[in-house]
């Protein structure tokens, strides 16, 4: 019903999101290997010598290795990181399921005695107040159960992304580490110190 439309438009809306997340992505990565080549350029257009050339072409290389590592660990981050975060949804809605399934049979239950207790003669004032009494602690049952849900969600999700950011800064230490190796390297050739 309308619970399943509505779970399917965030899904969708999560999408969509995750597309432009994905196309933002790949634009950067464009952008750096636009901006590497450029620079590779400019300086194979300086007269160098052939140990220099050497030096350049073994950078590019070194230097292409650490971009798709990098690339490559940020994806499977990524990939990873969405997988958790689909999980914890999927585990939220069911447990919410499994408390609303409840608040259904419990209310089931309650019509039930208040028809029962009509039919065995009990006056309308005493099933009127144990229906009213039966409905309060099934909706306190139903919204304890909801904050506990959410309160559990909540942490899970703090963890993930904790995690997350954790991982990508590692990432990004990494590749910034290797990347002052490549160019120190390369710098050593021209006789220059590396910054």
């Amino acid at each position: 019903g309308e619970k399943n439309e509505n779970r399917s438009e965030k899904d969708q809306k999560i999408e969509i999101k995750r597309g432009e997340i994905d196309e933002k992505r790949g634009g950067k990565q464009k952008e750096g290997e636009a901006k590497r080549a450029e620079h590779v350029a400019k300086l194979s257009e300086k007269s160098l010598t052939d140990a220099q050339k050497a030096a350049l072409a073994s950078a590019q290389v070194a230097m292409q290795s650490a971009v798709d590592t990098k690339n490559g660990d940020m994806a499977a981050l990524v990939s990873e990181y969405r997988a958790n975060m689909d999980k914890i949804r999927s585990e939220h809605r069911t447990q919410i399921d499994g408390l609303l399934a409840q608040v259904k049979v419990d209310v089931d239950a309650a019509i039930a005695k208040a028809k029962t207790d009509c039919s065995a003669g009990v006056s309308s004032a005493t099933v009127k107040n144990n229906f009213q009494d039966s409905m309060k602690s099934i909706n306190d049952k139903f919204k304890a159960g909801r904050e506990s849900v959410q309160v559990a969600t909540k942490a899970e999700v703090a963890a993930t992304v904790d995690t997350r950011k954790v991982t990508a800064e590692g990432t990004r230490n990494m590749f910034r580490d290797s990347v002052k190796s490549v160019w120190s390297s390369f710098r050593s050739f021209f006789g220059k110190k590396g910054e």
